[in-house]
């Protein structure tokens, strides 16, 4: 690759859907919004911007989270999963878990910023600690480090007294 070459550019022409993706301007959209004539739905009065997370209707709610609290800098989100929630191993599907403290761990952000504060999520990592199984679940999320700009947080989810998972995700506070 030549030195200062952008990799984007670079990369072989793919379509998805019929979107031509190795364009630069293919993830304009999570800029900017949707383009005229796509078919993303928002709830009258939703920032587009604002993050999805059980507490505000989102894609975590219609999984079935279900936030429980967050206050100074803490979350906890439930959750029971159902067999509709399992992979093809019959185990908790893993980008469930990561949906979840993900979740948890928005929530834990914005209930330590100010309203003007949007938190973006901008490193997630996940580790499986244990497979998980239909049946109820606890996410507990908290703000470890809070900067200007980045917060870093972490969260355990934990079924029947037994940790399944640990992540720790650094958020971008994006300032409106």
């Amino acid at each position: 690759m030549a030195t200062g070459a952008n990799p984007v550019l670079l990369t072989r022409r793919t379509t998805i859907a019929g979107i031509d993706t190795s364009r630069q301007d293919f993830f304009r959209p999570l800029v900017d919004g949707p383009s005229p004539g796509c078919r993303t739905a928002v709830a009258p009065g939703r920032d587009r911007r604002m993050g999805d997370d059980g507490a505000t209707g989102g894609f975590a709610e219609r999984l079935g989270a279900r936030a429980e609290v967050a206050e100074d800098g803490s979350a906890r989100v439930a959750f029971s999963a159902r067999d509709e929630h399992l992979n093809q191993a019959g185990t908790l599907h893993g980008g469930v878990l990561a949906t979840l403290v993900d979740t948890a761990m928005g929530a834990a952000v914005r209930s330590a910023v100010g309203e003007d504060d949007v938190p973006a999520t901008s490193q997630l990592t996940v580790t499986y600690l244990r497979p998980g199984s239909p049946g109820d679940l606890t996410v507990t999320a908290r703000v470890r480090t809070r900067g200007e700009h980045l917060t870093v947080t972490e969260a355990d989810v934990e079924q029947d007294g037994r940790s399944l998972v640990h992540a720790v995700a650094t958020f971008a506070l994006l300032h409106e």
